[in-house]
């Protein structure tokens, strides 16, 4: 069999479970085993039998960044397992939007709530000068994130802490992608979401649970002339930006994603 062949084999597989991108999700699978190997190259049989393993998991919806353990942000390499949600496209935008306003304002702090892999104050750590601390609820993410930091060079102090209940001080910018799933749309989701990505980090009451908290605590933690910068759900941005107007915030702006989508707020105290 050569690696032609098993690619083949992978995507048929996963197009006869009716399972989205299949040919793109054989080429990471067949990449994570074979590595940067000629298409015509032999494939021994043992990593066939890895990389069959690994479809068959596909094959029940389950993401590929989950399979292989790794998933790829910016200029990361990034560990991932089901403690965390798999960084999305969306939020490297996220990303892009606080750099912008770091640089613009020579912010030297920054908290990453809710940080999940680490992808954000990784990010923000390794393409800024900013002195970046990031918060997580759950141990398990905060113990992967600090891995993540290490493989990375990134300097970066990260500690549990449920929302803003143990942070202490104040920053320059808060940035945060936040739960942001409503429970009754939690059931609606994908398979491959629902099924195997953590409830605890999407779902949040209403969709807006997690927003009241910052709307009502971020200023707090936020110096004079400080930005918040938040990703939410698409259907959201008027109402985010109606709690946070109420909760003193100014020049509130909203920004589309890739597909103009409204996918970011910014605020300033």
């Amino acid at each position: 069999m050569t690696t032609l062949d098993a690619l083949r084999t992978i995507s048929d597989l996963l197009s006869s479970q009716h399972i989205a991108e299949p040919q793109a999700k054989a080429k990471v699978i067949l990449g994570h085993v074979m590595g940067d190997t000629d298409i015509m190259a032999n494939v021994p049989e043992k990593s066939w039998h890895t990389m069959l393993r690994m479809a068959n998991r596909a094959a029940l919806n389950e993401p590929v960044e989950y399979i292989t353990g790794k998933s790829y942000f910016r200029y990361l390499e990034l560990d991932v397992n089901a403690s965390v949600l798999i960084p999305r496209h969306e939020t490297e935008q996220v990303v892009d939007t606080a750099i912008n306003i770091i640089r613009q304002n020579g912010y030297k702090t920054a908290l990453d709530m809710c940080t999940g892999s680490g992808c954000i104050a990784i990010s923000l750590a390794t393409e800024t000068q900013v002195s970046v601390s990031a918060t997580d609820i759950s141990e398990s993410a905060i113990n992967l994130a600090k891995h993540n930091a290490q493989a990375n060079s990134a300097s970066v102090n990260f500690f549990v802490s449920d929302m803003f209940t143990d942070v202490s001080g104040t920053f320059d910018i808060i940035v945060s992608n936040p739960p942001y799933v409503s429970e009754s749309d939690y059931d609606a989701l994908d398979p491959g979401v629902k099924d195997f990505e953590p409830a605890l980090a999407l779902v949040s009451g209403d969709g807006q649970d997690h927003y009241r908290i910052i709307a009502q605590q971020a200023g707090s933690y936020l110096n004079n002339g400080g930005a918040l910068v938040l990703e939410i759900g698409a259907d959201q941005a008027q109402d985010v930006a109606e709690l946070l107007r109420q909760s003193g915030f100014t020049n509130i702006e909203l920004k589309q994603d890739y597909q103009d989508r409204d996918r970011i707020v910014t605020a300033y105290k």
